[in-house]
């Protein structure tokens, strides 16, 4: 923060990700939100070469509750991130395609986003395998 911004907004968003990509700090950038009205910030990516961005809900819109633990009282996750992370983790090889579609449509209340899909490599065959470390249990080795 540098006193010119009251915190995170859509304006700090495309300035950090423009900067980002003219100092080549990535070659591709995968951005998940789950937030309430996530598209509203992250429609800036478009037009930004290597970004691809999902968000749990569209710009209008809350992205509701879906998982809650009776231990702690409170609600964990959403559905998107909870189908999103766990057909990751299922399959490595999904394409961000197929992705999108399965979570889009298996997501209740809210409208499932993805931004810059033509400035990114071709969904069919893009995966996240890039970007996350499959787990591996101690029992597996």
């Amino acid at each position: 923060k540098d006193g010119k911004e009251d915190g995170f907004t859509t304006e700090l968003m495309e300035k950090t990700l423009k900067k980002m990509k003219a100092e080549n700090r990535f070659r591709k950038l995968l951005i998940v939100t789950e937030t309430c009205y996530s598209a509203s910030v992250l429609h800036v990516a478009e037009g930004i070469d290597g970004v691809l961005a999902f968000t749990a809900a569209n710009g209008q819109e809350t992205s509701l509750a879906d998982i809650f633990s009776v231990e702690l009282g409170v609600w964990l996750s959403n559905r998107f991130t909870h189908i999103f992370f766990d057909s990751i983790m299922e399959n490595l090889d999904c394409s961000f395609w197929d992705l999108y579609n399965y979570s889009a449509s298996k997501t209740i209340g809210s409208h499932v986003c993805l931004f810059n899909a033509d400035n990114y490599e071709s969904l069919a065959f893009a995966n996240a395998k890039e970007f996350v470390t499959p787990y591996v249990s101690f029992d597996d080795l």
